[in-house]
């Protein structure tokens, strides 16, 4: 990665307006309400509706001690340009142990022992610490905006950025993982963007978008192009979630 940010000092403090390189600094805020939300709303010119001040202040309700937010206004010169949005999860033993609980019913007797009393003893302790650039609860394009030149420069300041806020949580424990997502090939998915970074890429499909043959004009005919295993298990989840309602939810029944 670069290395395109002063020293950190302090632990884990960034002062206002903090050198990127150029005439672009950034200040970075763990809590919302601290944000200058003149500035937050200047910077991205509702572009992005799950980057507004608004939206992140619903999701930030949601933060514990294992799970903590960066909020990052971009500057060029003091002119803020953009945003940059971070998501931290620390993830606990005992949480690693639910998620694996039905890998670690197939291991071997002893194996099982040995993985079930680490977990017990040390419950509490972060085994994974993921830093996010974007929301985990969505998928696009929703890390953060930008209003500069080129893709080149945006990804330089990005990166840079990045960069500190990984450095700034190191002091808290080692870092797992830091995940940037997710970019559509007609965005920022092109691979030269990340002309010359660590990062690795990897394709997902979270919108499940797949072309249907012309031949398929309704449920039926779709489930019925299935090879028989999964048709028998998509007309199971159908069954299963019958009694579901769909309602179309006011803003204040979201909020709440």
């Amino acid at each position: 990665m670069f290395a395109l940010c002063d020293r950190l000092i302090q632990k884990n403090k960034f002062k206002p307006y903090k050198k990127l390189f150029g005439n672009y600094s950034f200040s970075c805020f763990d809590e919302i309400d601290n944000i200058p939300i003149d500035q937050w709303k200047e910077a991205i010119k509702d572009e992005n509706h799950f980057l507004s001040h608004s939206y992140l202040g619903i999701i930030h309700k949601q933060k514990t001690d294992n799970f903590r937010f960066k909020y990052v206004i971009v500057y060029n010169r003091i002119k803020p340009i953009g945003v940059v949005y971070f998501q931290i999860n620390d993830f606990s033993a005992s949480l690693f142990g639910e998620l694996m609980a039905h890998q670690i019913n197939e291991l071997q007797s002893k194996k099982n022992s040995v993985f079930q009393k680490y977990i017990k003893h040390n419950e509490d302790e972060t085994i994974m610490r993921l830093v996010t650039c974007g929301n985990n609860f969505i998928s696009g394009e929703h890390g953060f905006y930008l209003n500069v030149n080129s893709k080149k420069t945006t990804f330089k300041i990005v990166e840079g950025i990045i960069d500190c806020v990984s450095r700034a949580e190191k002091l808290r424990g080692k870092i797992s993982a830091v995940l940037v997502k997710d970019f559509y090939e007609e965005g920022f998915g092109d691979k030269d963007c990340w002309y010359c970074t660590k990062f690795k890429h990897f394709n997902v499909e979270p919108n499940m978008i797949i072309d249907l043959p012309e031949s398929v004009l309704n449920l039926t005919d779709y489930l019925n192009s299935f090879s028989k295993k999964y048709r028998n298990r998509a007309k199971g989840i159908l069954k299963a979630s019958a009694p579901l309602i769909k309602k179309q939810l006011t803003v204040d029944e979201v909020i709440k």
